[in-house]
């Protein structure tokens, strides 16, 4: 008989407190280290771990499945934009791989704001307010349409298909003013690992098993030519 899956067991960034508006802000995911960097606007563009965020209730997020595990850290970061310039956002996960994340963003302001990721990504829009504010554009470009009243309500969550073990992309070109969104990432307990390098003895031996070959292919081949050679000095 089939059984549906259970719920997922979400886990969350915890981040570090900062109240420095440097574009920078770490936290862990566990036992790994996060680190996010992006664009430092006049705003509070980094600061981390002591921005409004509730999750769980803010009706951006509230219906992400999984939102009620315990794992959840009621925080997040802010990402900031600079006026009349493009901004950025990069999040390196310390040596962890995490497959399938979250994106959570709230405190989306009453003006169109723009989230240009890698179009090789299939992105899913998981929950949003107010209701059809967020879209997604060719060349994965989500957009809010600046129905939003920057408060911790105003804001939408986002998976992402595959395997990362960073996640980047930009943000508008030319806003007419500096902004700042609350941020942070979430995945599923099962589906964060540890980015596997293969040991130095490892590689030595895949390069030893290949030498070997390249050798006993030239043995072949040399092996031949001097048979050949013999067999035309006996004609």
């Amino acid at each position: 008989m089939a059984t549906n899956k259970a719920e997922a067991a979400l886990i969350s960034v915890d981040w570090d407190l900062d109240n420095t508006p440097d574009g920078m802000a770490t936290g862990t995911f566990g036992i790994y280290g996060v680190t996010l960097t992006s664009t430092n606007g006049t705003t509070n563009g980094g600061i981390a771990g002591n921005f409004l965020a509730n999750w769980r209730t803010d009706l951006g997020t509230n219906d992400v499945p999984g939102i009620n595990s315990p794992g959840i850290v009621q925080e997040g970061a802010a990402i900031d934009w600079v006026t009349g310039q493009s901004g950025f956002v990069t999040v390196d996960f310390g040596g962890a791989t995490l497959t399938n994340p979250i994106l959570l963003f709230n405190f989306a302001d009453g003006i169109v704001e723009t989230f240009d990721f890698s179009d090789n990504i299939l992105i899913t829009i998981l929950d949003q307010n107010p209701l059809n504010s967020v879209s997604i554009a060719s060349g994965n470009i989500i957009t809010t349409n600046g129905s939003h009243s920057n408060s911790n309500h105003d804001g939408f969550a986002i998976q992402l298909t595959g395997n990362f073990s960073s996640i980047t992309f930009n943000t508008n070109t030319n806003l007419q003013r500096s902004e700042s969104l609350g941020f942070s990432v979430f995945v599923d307990e099962q589906d964060i690992q540890e980015v596997v390098v293969p040991e130095p003895s490892s590689i030595l031996g895949f390069l030893a098993l290949g030498i070997l070959g390249s050798t006993s292919g030239l043995k072949r081949r040399l092996g031949h030519s001097e048979k050949d050679l013999k067999e035309k000095q006996r004609q």
